[in-house]
């Protein structure tokens, strides 16, 4: 596994979520690109209050594949632009 991996999954045993939780965390990392993950730990570096977010907003988004619901994952993209949105002045993010 990456440092990267590593660092976001200490992260997410830090957080305290519940071991289904964690589970999703370690499938997902698994399967993410590199450069998706520097982003993410750059995310989650920047911004470490939003760990409980994300954790909810992945697992909208992976209910909404799993079902194959597409408005539910609209619903979970929109939400997850709205949240960024809402960060960017704070963080310098370019949004």
């Amino acid at each position: 596994m990456s440092t990267i991996r590593d660092n976001i999954l200490l992260r997410v045993y830090k957080a305290s979520f519940s071991a289904e939780d964690v589970s999703l965390w370690e499938r997902i990392l698994e399967k993410m690109p590199d450069e998706l993950l520097e982003d993410a730990a750059r995310f989650i570096e920047i911004s470490p209050e939003s760990m409980s977010y994300l954790n909810e907003n992945l697992k909208k988004k992976t209910e909404a594949l799993e079902k194959g619901d597409i408005k539910l994952l609209d619903e979970a993209l929109t939400d997850q632009k709205k949240f960024l949105k809402s960060l960017a002045p704070s963080l310098n993010l370019n949004i």
